[in-house]
């Protein structure tokens, strides 16, 4: 600061700048002689010291006098020695009202002026600062050493070099009382009054303004961080809309280089048959005081068109006033695609739904035509299963009353034969042989009778059980005696085997019939000289009787219809083995009625097992 030459003793002014650049004071004008016009060394004056607050006040007031001189000098003074005169009391007052902190050391490094900015920057009070160590008190720790070596060598040789780069203005720091680092700009003054050296820093403390910059820097890191890893195109403009910043997203989506996308901005990406509506678009959005949005067709080359969505916003200073704007450009293309293709598959469920629907009008008149003719065919249906059912009835009375009309003759017939063959004296071999045939026809007859008539009271539910606990054991023993003198008769040998068990509830007749039925078929399709097994185990809380043969076997396609009324194998038929058809229709009749089931395994010319399952009494 020019007026810090002012610092020296009260009444000392400026004389000249030597060319080492010292500021150079001559001797106090009163009190002393003008030696230093003569030529003679100055004495040695005491470093000045800055006025008081109240001084400063006062040098204040002064300044305004001394302004009123300058315009009008005293009486008997002239205008330079009236401006000499105030001179002092002038740089009092302005090193108390200026703004910046003001320093002086002396050549020893002692505080020799502090002014108020001073203490208001370090939070020392004058008092204690003067006389004070400036670079322990004021110089942050790592630059005290060099700062003490450049001055001791300027105090000392008054060699300015070491001082030089002190002396340009810097940035630089300082501390305050509290022991806190702050950053300061400083400019370093070298002085020399009474022939002594000083040094005068002027400080201005630049913290608020380091700490804005660091932000602004910071903040501008941040912005070029995210436009760089953001997926979409950014362009910032400044008031006037000219492009000032461009992230890669932008050029990658406009195909321009960053240098042309600066030049062109956004009307150089811009489709020509959509600048008139963007441009009424972003007027409307100014004058609603909105962001302005819009979906975009941009050609980014020849060829090559994409479809983005553009969005722009005002950017303001602390004032409000617009200093430029932010523009955000994403690629929608892929959106627009699926969203054609949406259009397009949903045109397609129109029309599906649109031919689905008349589809649906013919399904359902055909429908409707198919259902009544359903009706109509069920109707005939119920009318024939009515007539069929009336025919079944009538053909279930007439075999009924027809067996119980056969059944009488046939027990005469059978009775007669018995007794003419025990008659006295016997019958000859040829009668006895007729009678053998009379009997042995009788008795097929009357059992196709009773098989008859046992069916029709199962068809019509009147056939009554006699249900009591028969051992399984001696039911199937009384089975197998019961038919072992026709195996006997044919060569064939029953083996018979049985578990303990649990007994079972059944109607003992109706069962004996069953394994009777199974029994008697078994020696029937049996060769002479084969064997037949009977087994009854018990698993648990059911019985399995099995009647196993060794003879000619049921093909594989008669097996699931053997159990169907007057149903009979084809090779029973070729081989001529008698037989209704019968017999294991009323064996699945009686076992159905007692809850069992029938199972029947065979392989053609090996033989068949029949399987009765029973449950056990509980």
């Amino acid at each position: 600061m020019k007026t810090a030459s002012s610092m020296g003793a009260a009444g000392d002014r400026p004389d000249h700048v030597p060319g080492d650049g010292t500021r150079r004071v001559k001797g106090s004008r009163a009190g002393t002689s003008n030696t230093g016009r003569s030529g003679a060394a100055p004495s040695r004056a005491a470093p000045s010291r800055a006025p008081t607050p109240g001084a400063a006040t006062s040098g204040a007031a002064t300044s305004g006098a001394a302004r009123s001189t300058h315009a009008r000098p005293p009486a008997g003074l002239s205008a330079p020695d009236a401006a000499e005169t105030a001179a002092p009391e002038l740089a009092q007052a302005i090193l108390a009202g200026t703004p910046d902190a003001i320093v002086v050391v002396d050549d020893a490094g002692r505080i020799a002026e502090f002014n108020p900015a001073a203490e208001h920057v370090f939070g020392l009070n004058r008092a204690e600062a003067l006389g004070q160590d400036m670079i322990g008190l004021l110089v942050p720790a790592r630059r005290r050493r060099a700062y003490r070596a450049a001055l001791a060598r300027f105090s000392g040789t008054g060699d300015q070099e070491a001082l030089r780069r002190l002396h340009r203005r810097s940035a630089t720091s300082a501390l305050r009382a509290d022991g806190t680092e702050f950053s300061v700009e400083s400019t370093v003054l070298p002085l020399a009054a009474g022939g002594a050296r000083f040094c005068c820093e002027v400080i201005r403390d630049t913290s608020d303004l380091t700490q804005a910059t660091s932000a602004l820097a910071e903040s501008e890191q941040r912005f070029r961080l995210l436009s760089t890893l953001a997926p979409v195109g950014i362009l910032q403009t400044d008031a006037d809309g000219k492009a000032v910043f461009v992230n890669d997203r932008w050029c990658a989506l406009t195909g321009l280089t960053a240098d042309e996308a600066l030049r062109q901005g956004w009307a150089g990406v811009l489709d020509p048959e959509c600048a008139d509506f963007v441009e009424a678009v972003w007027m409307d959005a100014q004058h609603a005081g909105e962001e302005f949005q819009a979906e975009i067709e941009l050609r980014s080359r020849p060829g090559s068109v994409k479809w983005i969505e553009g969005t722009a916003v005002p950017l303001q200073d602390a004032s409000g006033r617009i200093v430029g704007y932010l523009g955000i450009m994403a690629d929608i293309s892929a959106r627009k695609a699926a969203d054609a293709e949406r259009e397009t598959m949903l045109a397609a469920e129109r029309d599906a739904r649109r031919i689905a629907a008349e589809n649906a009008e013919r399904l359902l008149t055909a429908e409707l035509k198919a259902r009544k003719a359903t009706e109509a065919a069920r109707r005939k249906l119920d009318e024939q299963n009515k007539r069929l059912r009336e025919l079944d009835e009538l053909k279930t009375q007439f075999m009924t009353t027809l067996s119980h009309e056969l059944r009488s003759p046939l027990t005469s017939i059978v009775s007669f034969t018995e007794l003419l063959k025990d008659a006295k004296p016997p019958p000859g071999p040829q009668a006895a042989e007729f009678l053998d045939i009379i009997e042995r026809n009788s008795d097929r007859l009357l059992r196709l009778v009773s098989d008859l008539l046992l069916l029709g009271h199962l068809e019509t539910g009147s056939l009554p059980l006699d249900l009591a606990k028969v051992s399984a054991a001696d039911l199937t023993e009384e089975a197998i005696r019961a038919r072992s003198a026709p195996a006997y008769r044919r060569g064939i040998t029953i083996e018979f085997a049985a578990d303990d068990g649990p007994p079972l509830r059944i109607d003992r007749l109706r069962m004996l019939q069953v394994l009777d039925n199974l029994i008697s078929n078994a020696i029937k399709f049996t060769e002479p000289g084969g064997t037949i097994t009977v087994t009854a185990r018990c698993d648990g809380d059911e019985w399995r009787i099995d009647v196993a043969d060794s003879g000619i076997g049921i093909p594989a396609e008669d097996q699931d219809k053997i159990f169907d009324r007057f149903f009979r194998a084809a090779n029973a038929r070729i081989e001529a083995v008698p037989g209704t058809g019968l017999g294991l229709s009323v064996v699945q009749a009686i076992v159905d009625v007692h809850g069992g089931r029938l199972a029947v395994q065979s392989i053609p010319g090996k033989g068949s097992t029949f399987s009765l399952y029973l449950r056990a009494a509980r």
